[in-house]
């Protein structure tokens, strides 16, 4: 005879605050790429820089200096993109994964 302490009876609908937790933080670290550079992160340093490349670009002609600004303008957006603090990003991802489990649970607490 088996005995099991813990009732399985395959009916198993919590979901996993692990697992909310991980895809949470997840989808937060790739919001700090997808989310775009705002008027504050475009300041005055981004603008001098951006003035350098187009300086640069004088020297190319117009298809391939064309193509050198908006290469040079994405790396420097990469750039400011990747100075933003991670720990923001991540923390709001995990607590959004947490709440969301959270809730699932309560709703479907008893069925």
């Amino acid at each position: 005879m088996a005995v099991n302490a813990v009732r399985n009876d395959g009916n198993h609908k919590k979901t996993s605050y692990l697992k909310s937790i991980v895809i949470g933080g997840i989808t937060g670290y790739a919001l700090k790429y997808a989310i775009p550079i705002t008027p504050q992160e475009m300041d005055d340093d981004f603008n001098a820089r951006l003035g350098q490349i187009k300086e640069s670009a004088k020297s190319f002609k117009p298809p391939e200096a064309d193509e050198f600004i908006n290469s040079g303008k994405r790396a420097l957006i990469a750039e400011i993109k990747d100075i933003r603090p991670t720990g923001i990003f991540l923390l709001t991802g995990i607590c959004a994964g947490a709440l969301m489990a959270l809730i699932n649970n309560i709703m479907n607490y008893g069925k």
